[in-house]
């Protein structure tokens, strides 16, 4: 078996030695200690001296004396996630409510907006799909609302029953 021997640290063909910080002994087993690596991360013991004698705000009094409790990353994280779905949910309630108000003011029903039934029209004796039309939608094309009328009720023709109930497209 052929062997190789070690390059000494000073030969041609020795890779360099790259020189590592060292670290002081942990009291506990720690895989990396960035405050070590980067001094900037090391914690200053004491706040400000301008806010050292003010109350901690994320602080609240216990049940026993002198207990306190703190609400940890995790507490803050499920709080601010909270908050934002009620405000989700207050602005999709002030969107939907606007919108069914701009559509009611339109003079398309709010209903329609939020997906109820279509309304109806009760057909009185001498009525025609054209006039119904206008009726309902006054200033756009009788034919289109006339066209959209025969397909929601599935008509067969264009006659008309007196007392038949006939919905009318929405917007």
């Amino acid at each position: 078996m052929s062997e190789t021997a070690p390059v000494p640290p000073g030969a041609p063909g020795a890779v360099p030695q790259i020189p590592r910080p060292r670290r002081p002994a942990s009291p506990g087993p720690a895989l990396y200690d960035w405050a070590v690596e980067i001094p900037e991360w090391h914690r200053s013991p004491a706040g400000p001296p301008a806010l050292a004698g003010l109350p901690e705000l994320l602080a609240v009094p216990g049940g026993a004396d002198g207990v306190r409790v703190r609400l940890t990353a995790r507490g803050r994280v499920v709080l601010v996630s909270l908050l934002c779905a009620v405000a989700t949910g207050v602005l999709s309630l002030l969107f939907m409510t606007s919108a069914a108000a701009g559509a009611s003011g339109a003079g398309a029903a709010a209903g329609a907006f939020f997906g109820a039934a279509p309304p109806t029209v009760v057909v009185r004796d001498g009525d025609t799909l054209w006039e119904i039309a206008e009726r309902v939608r006054p200033g756009d094309d009788a034919r289109r609302t006339v066209h959209e009328i025969v397909e929601l009720n599935g008509l067969p023709g264009t006659e008309l029953e007196p007392g038949q109930r006939l919905r009318i497209p929405g917007g």
